[in-house]
């Protein structure tokens, strides 16, 4: 009789382990679970962040390197297809070139959810008003070649009327 005890006691005990270890996994998944789902969140994070570093440095860089050099912007410009004639004018076409990527910066992030519609709704305003400048779509046919393309269609098929005037 004393074995039987035994017995069912550890089979009772074998059977608490096997619940607690099932419990263990059930939890062990949920935070696996959790655990990629910030990994997610921190990888989104970093590529906005890399991308908003990219276009800082880039327009960073242009402004330091071209802003009292005349001649060098004279050469990028015309380097890359851009036209170029007095310094005030190319002055005009760099803040040009900046703007654009910050406009595709800002539409790649309200395509990835970064900015709320009313935050976007404004800045596509912006945009407009920029389209509507003649050193913007003198820019535009050249510059294109150099954004998304996801960003080149959204311009066109928004702001396409602007390139016929």
């Amino acid at each position: 009789m004393l074995e039987e005890v035994v017995v069912n006691i550890t089979d009772w005990i074998q059977s608490l382990s096997l619940l607690l270890v099932a419990g263990a996994l059930i939890a062990s998944i949920f935070q696996t679970r959790a655990v990629a789902h910030q990994a997610r969140q921190a990888t989104t994070a970093l590529q906005a962040t890399t991308h908003q570093s990219f276009v800082h440095n880039q327009n960073g860089s242009r402004e330091a390197f071209f802003l009292d050099r005349p001649e060098l912007l004279s050469w990028h410009l015309s380097s890359r297809g851009y036209p170029e004639t007095n310094a005030a004018e190319n002055l005009r076409r760099l803040y040009v070139l900046n703007k654009l990527d910050i406009h595709e910066y800002n539409y790649l992030s309200f395509r990835s959810g970064h900015f709320r519609d009313d935050i976007w709704a404004g800045w596509k305003n912006v945009m407009q008003e920029d389209f509507r400048q003649p050193e913007f779509r003198e820019m535009w046919p050249v510059a294109r070649r150099l954004y998304a393309p996801s960003f080149v269609n959204f311009i066109e098929e928004h702001y396409g009327s602007a390139f016929d005037k």
